[in-house]
């Protein structure tokens, strides 16, 4: 398997009173540090998240 980074933000889901979020991904990269750099310059350190993802690194690991 191999590690990925994915940059997410926090948005919200739907309006009212009982407001609820969720993250979208709005980058991928094999390294953590460039996600770093790009989630500094952006601000708003609580609406943005790096997070560690496994991924199959070959045909054979294929689920059916």
């Amino acid at each position: 398997m191999t590690v990925m980074y994915v940059l997410e933000r926090r948005v919200p889901r739907g309006a009212g009173k009982g407001r609820r979020y969720h993250w979208k991904q709005y980058a991928v990269c094999g390294r953590r540090a460039p996600l770093e750099r790009v989630r500094l310059g952006l601000g708003a350190a609580k609406e943005w998240r790096i997070r560690k993802i496994t991924v199959a690194g070959s045909a054979g690991c294929r689920a059916a």
